[in-house]
């Protein structure tokens, strides 16, 4: 045997594919994020419930319903005859109580409607041109997309037997200025009516037990607001982008502001709050440029990051006396506050709670305060006097970063 001779290299082993491996795997995951809500969960709906059917009606023709139980269908769809007459159409639809002998309980996806070229031409015409909607006394659930993205419909009749309005149910109408939410209801889905951009006014009835997340995102022309007394808590994003929204009035029903609730509602010039609300979400009243007035309720411990951040008008804030902590950025950037008053109660201000306050002429740090983040008081510019208790036992770097006139 040759001593002299050398071993094989031992085989490295394929990093660069482990490498393509481990980048694809969060593609996946996301692309299953996105499309878990249109794919995997109406396929799991209907692979839990095998007696679910999908059928194309014969009487009334074009509508197309899965089988509850108890005689009872829900529509999912309906394709207008070929030889739909238009010309004696009043652009009004009434949907039927019964189909084929069962009872009309639900209504879901009729609004998944895109109006592209590759659907048949009668049915683009009749849901581009659709205005009026009433839904029959038989029926209980307003489901998802139920009248979502109908360019042109202005009128939605909901009958006092309606229980629930789904997710997404009259999203996407750009001329619905007004609707009645009949004394019935007791649930209003997320983003129910997002983006319908010309609701005016609606009123909550004192049934609606939840409403859900974004319900009213990005309705614009909203001016008014009505709270049940038992919904206790505004989601995240339910009136974030309002903008005709001038002042609201949270009444002791709510306990819980989620995050970005308001947020970004340039119009909004006051807000006062209960003493009820005991929790504030982070960006709740962010980017709210003409916010000059706030009373919060004296149930709060802590604002949370981001609150108020970029309310430029901001000139006043009544801070409650059991205020514990300012999160990060709480304040940043409200460039029209003069002057705040912190509580005794205040033990802690986090990063960056107050920088680019340009306004701000001084600060009186109450004893109790033991932590005061990097960049609190960073690049205020009007800052002349800052008293700093002996407390203080954390004093973050650049808290008064640029504040030159101090």
């Amino acid at each position: 045997m040759n001593k002299n001779r050398k071993s094989k290299p031992l085989k490295r082993k394929n990093w660069l594919k482990i490498a393509i491996v481990l980048a694809i795997v969060p593609i996946l995951i996301a692309v299953g994020i996105v499309l878990k809500p249109f794919v995997l969960d109406p396929w799991l709906e209907r692979r839990n419930d095998p007696g679910i059917e999908n059928i194309s009606s014969v009487e009334p023709l074009g509508y197309v319903y899965d089988k509850l139980d108890n005689n009872e269908i829900m529509l999912t769809g309906y394709y207008p005859p070929k030889d739909f007459d238009f010309s004696a159409w009043d652009e009004s639809w009434s949907i039927p109580s019964t189909v084929d002998g069962y009872t009309v309980v639900s209504i879901k996806d009729l609004g998944k409607v895109r109006l592209m070229s590759s659907r048949e031409v009668v049915e683009d015409e009749f849901y581009k041109y659709l205005r009026s909607v009433t839904f029959p006394d038989s029926v209980h659930t307003i489901d998802s997309h139920a009248l979502a993205n109908l360019p042109l419909l202005e009128t939605i009749e909901i009958p006092d037997s309606v229980r629930t309005i789904g997710r997404y149910a009259f999203a996407d109408l750009p001329l619905l200025e007004t609707i009645e939410i009949p004394d019935s209801v007791t649930e209003i889905g997320a983003f129910s009516f997002s983006h319908s951009y010309s609701l005016q006014t609606i009123n909550i009835p004192d049934s609606v037990e939840t409403i859900g997340r974004a319900a009213f995102y990005w309705c614009a022309s909203l001016e008014d607001i009505s709270f049940s007394k038992n919904v206790s808590i505004i989601e995240d994003w339910t009136y974030a982008y309002c903008h005709s929204l001038s002042s609201i009035e949270i009444p002791d029903s709510i306990t819980t502001i989620g995050k970005n609730a308001f947020a970004n509602s340039s119009s909004l010039e006051t807000v006062e709050m209960a003493d009820s609300v005991t929790e504030i979400g982070s960006r709740a009243f962010a980017s709210c440029p003409n916010l000059n007035y706030v009373s919060l309720s004296q149930s709060i411990r802590k604002i949370e990051d981001w609150a108020f951040t970029e309310c430029f008008d901001l000139e006043t804030v009544d801070l409650p006396d059991a205020l514990v902590e300012i999160g990060s950025n709480a304040f940043r950037k409200c460039n029209a506050l003069k002057s705040i008053d912190l509580p005794d109660s205040l033990e802690l201000i986090a990063d960056s709670a107050f920088a680019d306050c340009i306004d701000l002429e001084s600060i009186s740090i109450p004893e109790g305060v033991s932590s005061i983040g990097s960049n609190a008081f960073a690049r205020c510019n009007s800052l002349e006097s800052a008293y700093i208790p002996s407390t203080i036992s954390h004093l973050g770097a650049n808290v008064f970063r640029s504040a030159n006139n101090l």
